[in-house]
């Protein structure tokens, strides 16, 4: 029996919403946040004998677009290194850069798009699509852009996942009841990270079924 493709999802909502879409015709994984843990994943999920992987979640917009969340490639921080996605169109889709720490503000958004010319920002892409490379197996990025160039992340969000990729609820709702002037922020980026997995989400359903009918042809 073949095995299935590799869905990698660095926060648990992610995973829910790649779960759902996928359904039996993937496996989903959720490693956590972070490149540490993307490389973990990648080297313990013995890659070479899946028919290819795909990272699927959000990311932080770098410039205004609105076309679909197919990204082509990924470039490092400096732009100095570029893979492409062997699983899309050449000339077809966006660019991702791969950071080790989240853009949280304004200005280091345009720092990255200034450094970069890509079109969204994420921490593991730049990690996950050497690894792929590295196995010979074929990979895409799928990212939905939860928030734009002039939308200004909260830091203090970086503690409310735990290393999982899990939310602490408990965390959240301690914070909130401490500071209630972030609730119209957090609705605001909840509203944005629901949108764009449910963009996301059309992109992984016509990927999967192209990639069904691709190795029952086979």
């Amino acid at each position: 029996m073949q095995s299935k493709p590799l869905i990698l999802c660095p926060l648990e909502i992610e995973r829910r919403a790649a779960a759902r879409t996928a359904r039996d015709r993937a496996d989903v994984i959720c490693p956590g946040p972070g490149p540490d843990r993307m490389r973990d994943a990648l080297l313990n999920s013995d890659l070479s004998s899946r028919p290819c992987a795909i990272l699927y979640g959000v990311a932080g917009g770098l410039r205004h677009t609105e076309t679909s969340p197919t990204i082509a490639a990924v470039v490092d921080e400096r732009a100095q290194i570029k893979w492409t996605s062997p699983m899309l169109p050449k000339g077809e889709g966006l660019t991702i850069v791969g950071v080790d720490d989240p853009a949280f503000t304004i200005e280091r958004k345009a720092e990255l798009l200034n450094l970069s010319d890509a079109d969204l920002v994420d921490t593991e892409s730049h990690v996950f699509a050497p690894e792929c490379d590295a196995a010979h197996i074929p990979w895409a990025v799928i990212r939905g852009v939860s928030d734009g160039p002039e939308t200004v992340l909260l830091p203090i969000m970086g503690t409310w996942v735990d290393e999982h990729g899990k939310t602490r609820t408990s965390r959240v709702m301690r914070d909130l009841a401490r500071h209630p002037s972030l609730i119209p922020r957090v609705a605001e980026i909840g509203s944005g990270t629901r949108r764009a997995l449910a963009s996301a989400a059309r992109v992984l359903d016509a990927l999967l079924t192209e990639l069904a009918a691709t190795i029952r042809d086979a």
